[in-house]
């Protein structure tokens, strides 16, 4: 298992082990499995992988926000074919992923690089809306700065040109 606190980058993707290690149960992270996993606990498990990996690779892949969600952007499937659990993540754009297995527990690293993987259509449908979202803001900020220039300039014009001088006469 994971003793030591060291991070590994690839391609500015980071897996910090220290996050991996604290979000691991007690009796996981010290390698004392008291039972096997029910399919519950390993979808709760991948879940969360899944919702910190999100978070931590958002700004690599230049989106504002990836909030995966489960049914949604992707399908977990179990199979138990002679008492050898295995697991595979459908993936929104179509593609299959295995996910390997160390010790009891399935790893999603196959399903990470997937993701970085600049052929994942639900990844690039992101960053298409990401940036039209972008662009949409960038106009509404330019025709919002426009407005208060225009405001600016109209409210620096006097409104009467005319003054009462002391004999009350009008001047210009």
């Amino acid at each position: 298992m994971f003793k030591s606190k060291k991070t590994k980058s690839i391609k500015n993707f980071t897996i910090d082990s220290a996050q991996i290690l604290a979000s691991q149960p007690p009796s996981s992270a010290s390698g004392l499995s008291s039972s096997p996993l029910t399919l519950d606990e390993h979808k709760t498990y991948l879940l969360n992988f899944i919702r910190q990996w999100c978070n931590d690779n958002k700004e690599h892949l230049n989106l504002d926000e990836l909030d995966w969600k489960e049914g949604i952007d992707f399908v977990f499937d179990f199979s138990n074919p002679n008492d050898n659990l295995q697991g595979t993540v459908h993936c929104k754009c179509g593609t299959r992923i295995n996910l390997g297995k160390n010790d009891p527990k399935f790893q999603l690293s196959n399903f990470y690089k997937h993701l970085k993987d600049s052929k994942c259509l639900n990844i690039l449908e992101l960053k298409k809306k990401n940036k039209a979202r972008l662009q949409l803001r960038q106009i509404s900020l330019s025709n919002s700065l426009t407005l208060a220039t225009n405001a600016s300039v109209s409210s620096d014009v006097p409104v009467n040109l005319t003054s009462t001088s002391p004999s009350g006469t009008n001047e210009k």
